[in-house]
């Protein structure tokens, strides 16, 4: 992965990404290039668009994600809880925007 990847410049909290060696790069028509970030930690989904540098809390479904609200992205942007949290399944449901997957 380069070392311009919003990924590589964002602090990471605490959270330990998923190394995947790019297999979670995704060209997304709306957004253009996005990387999806998994912490093995907490088990927080994120996506970095690479057109703006910013990081988006998301809920991962199979065909899509789904952005979460600003306030749950602020929330688990902040230092890794290192552990799952149970609050984080209700934060899953505050979908917001879908960004579909494309086949």
């Amino acid at each position: 992965m380069a070392a311009d990847t919003p990924s590589k410049r964002w602090s990471s909290n605490g959270h330990n990404w998923i190394q995947t060696q790019g297999e979670r790069l995704f060209a997304i028509v709306q957004m253009g290039l996005i990387e999806q970030l998994q912490c093995t930690r907490c088990g927080r989904d994120f996506i970095d668009i690479f057109s703006t540098g910013e990081r988006q809390a998301v809920f991962v479904s199979v065909l899509s994600f789904w952005t979460l609200s600003d306030e749950v992205t602020e929330r688990w942007s902040q230092q890794c809880p290192g552990r799952r949290l149970p609050s984080d399944g209700e934060d899953r449901l505050r979908q917001i925007t879908e960004i579909r997957i494309p086949s």
